[in-house]
């Protein structure tokens, strides 16, 4: 799933596609995935959410199991 969001996914999203947050924050520990907090600004409410991004070296353990 984060290979095909350019800019990355909300945790949010992840969350809604049956990501667990351990299961990111694993992906974080091990160098797989990066995590940023970002403001958003939705109607009259500004919130922070999280934005997950896949590193290369995760998409080199990716390219790896497809093989």
């Amino acid at each position: 799933m984060l290979t095909s969001c350019d800019h990355g996914c909300p945790e949010g999203i992840l969350q809604a596609h049956g990501f667990a947050i351990s299961d990111m924050v694993e992906l974080v520990h091990a160098g797989l995935a990066t995590a940023s907090a970002e403001r958003v600004i939705a109607g009259s409410r500004t919130m922070e959410v999280a934005r997950v991004r896949i590193t290369a070296a995760g998409r080199r353990v990716l390219e790896k199991a497809q093989r």
